[in-house]
């Protein structure tokens, strides 16, 4: 099953993920956070962030 997750380091806080996020995966503290149990691996939120600090990845 494929997931999200932020990449901290490149996060800017700004936001836009959150906003995109179809299942509310998505919160901002400072930097994104994702939720893994809301998140079903869409990946609007990586296609939506201009900065590449959110990539997916696969989960067993």
């Amino acid at each position: 099953m494929a997931k999200c997750v932020v990449l901290v380091e490149r996060c800017v806080g700004c936001g836009e993920c959150v906003v995109v996020c179809p299942n509310r995966a998505m919160s901002l503290q400072d930097k994104a956070h994702i939720d893994l149990e809301k998140c079903s691996g869409c990946a609007v939120c990586m296609r939506t962030c201009r900065y590449g600090a959110i990539e997916k990845i696969e989960i067993d």
